[in-house]
């Protein structure tokens, strides 16, 4: 047809039968990929099915009926349980034509799985397959909407089709890319890795496309009476359309395209080089002095010399090891290692990316990334970020010069008494390990001892009992037999509400290391809540789930696993953000939970930190491992007088990467990440970074979403502390209730500032972030 249709009068027949054959062919491939992907698309369905059939049997859960035990409802349709032959043909059937989203809906509601659409349990044929299954329903929402005449296009035919499709899908989305990050199954990892980085590419697409762009102008133009969330995202939508150059030329567009693919397959394989990178050092135990035993215990013998042990670097070993071994030049190999991980492969993604970054940037119109990153954010521009990071480093470099002299005299007495050369220079293998040594100097705090008191279980118990009287909830286990998990050593639970009883969300807890296993602390935001709210009643269309995956020691049979005070901040922090998504109430699923401006995403959970800070809550995560005493009354006095040991050298650490991540986003032309970093470091710190390692081919923040954001952690500190210090103590629960409702519930639904002005009764003010510091009085 093609061919006929482009010949001319004075077109060649030759030219016509050409093109005719080019047509046929390219129909004959077109069919032949049709079949291909109805094959692709039944494993899915059929793995999830199976499943189904597996626990049914498990559960031994029949329905009543005429035909016996033997049968199930399944959509509405009588569904044979007698064999898994038999439940597979006729449940075919029962779900033929059923979409994708409703799909986990009705086999969820099957086994009993409510509101829960999660899947750990796919194989890696299962993930592709619903990974084209949500592309090809995108597709056929997308053409519902597009199919919608100009002059009628309201609310419902042309923005409810995607807050559905949104909705309903996010657990499935979760259910193909969580498992690249926590499955013990490298198999599972690489194919949930590879249907995400198809999934990125489909979205950079759908991201592009002109005529769902002009659908929702034309639903604009008509001037449509929307409030709250309906007329946020409405708003939202059209400005993100135009970020993404939908306004430019098609060339343009074309090549915003191919830099947003490009950037997303780079940012994914700079994590993936992470998460599998495994460094092994072995060491002497003389080279290992000092080293706590809880982490000596865990080191095997070196296969290669049975006179050493092996040490893989990860974040159970390299902090303790640069905390308290003595021998200088094993806390210089551990951290020259450390920051030489993936250096060739990842030091050259970040820098491509940063210069895909800046060219998009100047297509759009931006000066720079940074420009164009915070258009969207509180600080707005970086004309507002760089003058707040100057001024936090002016105010701390007093306290920090202050902090250097004590740490340089720690190291001059040692190095004395060790018979060894002193440099009089503090370097980055020298700084947690000096750092100890003046806090336990000072306030007479042994840290190793300190984790007698914090055994991992008993932290969560008494952090879980916290939560639930401060924000008005009740968390219960789900039982082991029960719980849809990942792992053995995952836990579920599920989160009520304390007063209606009404089930609000759940949560998952995976704090233990394993291979392969997303190498930090971090909260998964896994189905989005949607609530809307009918009169007196708030009725949850779909509950929120989180997980938090955490790296603690693992317990064994003969020892408790225990935690150091920063892993107790660390979890209460991280159990904040689960909670800033379960108590979400958001109607629209982009708004749900942390899903507000980057720079006041951390202000929520930094604001729950303060539990961990207090003697009154310490005391109810604490209990010693032997005999379950809380901590001495001079123990504690000291550890919370110790929150701002070092404050300086800390802050300004952070105020280092803030400025180092401004700089590489607002450069031009190519950047040597390398030299950049040692730069600011030296200029700040006053500090060397050690020859060829790279800091920045490890700091997974600038490839995964902190881009030009991470002075976002400085910024909303100091929102956490003015927030925190309307509490009457930590045991005010009227406040906590108020804070749930105000900040956490809202999510994204408003701009922060509106949140915060809502909560704090005026506008905030940065006081209350330099009084905690110690930078006023």
């Amino acid at each position: 047809l093609f061919g006929w249709l482009t010949m001319s009068g004075n077109g060649s027949m030759l030219r016509t039968i050409l093109f005719s054959a080019w047509g046929l062919a390219s129909a004959a491939l077109v069919h032949s990929k049709r079949a291909e992907l109805r094959s692709r698309l039944s494993a899915y369905r059929e793995f999830v099915l199976s499943q189904a059939f597996d626990r049914l049997q498990k559960q031994k859960q029949r329905a009543s009926s005429a035909d016996g035990d033997g049968v199930v409802r399944l959509n509405g349709a009588e569904v044979d349980v007698s064999s898994r032959k038999a439940f597979l043909a006729s449940a075919r059937e029962a779900v033929r034509g059923v979409p994708v989203w409703e799909f986990a809906t009705v086999v969820g509601d099957l086994v009993g799985r409510y509101q829960n659409h999660l899947r750990f349990d796919l194989s890696p044929k299962a993930i592709q397959a619903l990974a084209q299954e949500l592309m090809d329903a995108h597709l056929e929402v997308t053409e519902r909407v597009l199919a919608v005449p100009a002059e009628e296009r309201t609310w419902e035919n042309t923005m409810q089709p995607f807050v559905d499709f949104n909705r309903a899908t996010s657990a499935l989305e979760s259910s193909i890319d969580f498992p690249g990050h926590v499955s013990a199954d490298k198999a599972i990892r690489d194919a949930s890795r590879a249907a995400e980085k198809v999934l990125r590419e489909f979205d950079v697409q759908q991201s592009m496309r002109v005529d769902v762009y002009h659908a929702l102008q034309e639903y604009n133009a008509k001037n449509p009476q929307l409030e709250g969330e309906r007329k946020r995202l409405l708003e939202e939508t059209i400005r993100d359309f135009r970020r993404r150059g939908l306004h430019l030329s098609e060339a343009e567009r074309d090549r915003i395209e191919a830099i947003d693919k490009e950037k997303n397959t780079k940012c994914m394989k700079f994590s993936e080089n992470l998460a599998e990178c495994k460094v092994v050092l072995d060491f002497t135990a003389d080279e290992l002095d000092g080293l706590p035993e809880s982490v000596m215990s865990q080191l095997p013998v070196s296969a290669n010399d049975p006179n050493k042990f092996d040490m893989e670097l990860n974040y159970t070993t390299v902090f303790p090891a640069m905390q308290y071994c003595k021998n200088e030049a094993t806390r210089r190999r551990i951290n020259y290692e450390w920051n030489r991980r993936c250096v060739d492969t990842n030091s050259a993604l970040l820098e491509e990316v940063v210069e895909l970054r800046q060219e998009r940037a100047k297509i759009l119109g931006y000066k720079n990334h940074a420009e164009f990153v915070l258009e969207t954010r509180m600080a707005k521009t970086p004309d507002a970020v760089m003058p707040f990071l100057d001024s936090l480093n002016k105010r701390l470099q007093p306290l920090a010069d202050a902090e250097t002299k004590e740490l340089l005299a720690l190291k001059r007495a040692e190095k004395e008494e060790r018979k060894e050369e002193f440099d009089n220079k503090l370097h980055l293998y020298d700084l947690r390990y000096y750092q100890r040594l003046a806090e336990e100097k000072k306030f007479q705090i042994d840290r190793e001892g300190l984790r007698m008191y914090f055994p991992l279980q008993v932290v969560v118990r008494g952090m879980l009992d916290i939560y639930q009287k401060l924000l008005g909830l009740r968390f219960e286990r789900v039982p082991k037999g029960e719980a849809h998990v990942w792992h053995p050593d995952v836990q579920m639970f599920n989160v009520f509400d304390a007063d209606s009883n009404q089930l609000v969300g759940q949560f998952y807890f995976d704090l233990h290391p394993r291979d392969g296993k997303y190498g930090h602390a971090a909260c998964f935001g896994l189905q989005a809540g949607s609530a809307v709210r009918r009169g007196d009643f708030l009725d949850r269309q779909q509950i929120p789930v989180s997980a938090m995956v955490c790296n603690f020691a693992k317990p064994t049979k003969d020892k408790a696993s225990l935690l150091n005070h920063n892993e107790v901040v660390t979890l209460f922090h991280e159990f904040g953000h689960a909670m800033h998504g379960i108590c979400s109430e958001t109607e629209i699923t982009r708004f749900s939970g942390t899903r507000v401006q980057r720079d006041f995403v951390e202000a929520p959970s930094q604001m729950l930190e303060n539990w961990a800070w207090k003697s009154e809550s310490i005391q109810q995560m604490c209990g010693h491992v032997d005999t379950n005493e809380k901590l001495p009354d001079d123990v504690l006095k000291n550890l919370v007088a110790a929150k701002n040991a070092n404050v300086g050298m800390l802050y300004l650490r952070q105020v280092v990467f803030a400025t180092f991540d401004m700089a590489l986003h607002t450069a031009k032309g190519r950047v040597d990440s390398a030299a950049l970093f040692a730069e600011h470091l030296k200029k700040i710190m006053n500090i060397d970074a050690i020859p060829n390692t790279n800091f920045a081919a490890g700091f997974g923040h600038l490839m995964g979403g902190y881009d030009a954001s991470y002075y976002s952690y400085l910024w909303s500190e100091v929102f956490s502390a003015d927030m925190f210090a309307q509490f009457d103590g930590v045991m005010d629960f009227d406040t906590g209730r108020k804070y749930r409702h105000k900040i956490l519930a809202k999510g994204g639904s408003q701009d922060a500032m509106e949140l915060l002005v809502d909560f704090l009764g005026r506008e905030p003010t940065e006081d209350a972030f330099l009084k905690d510091l110690g930078l006023v009085d």
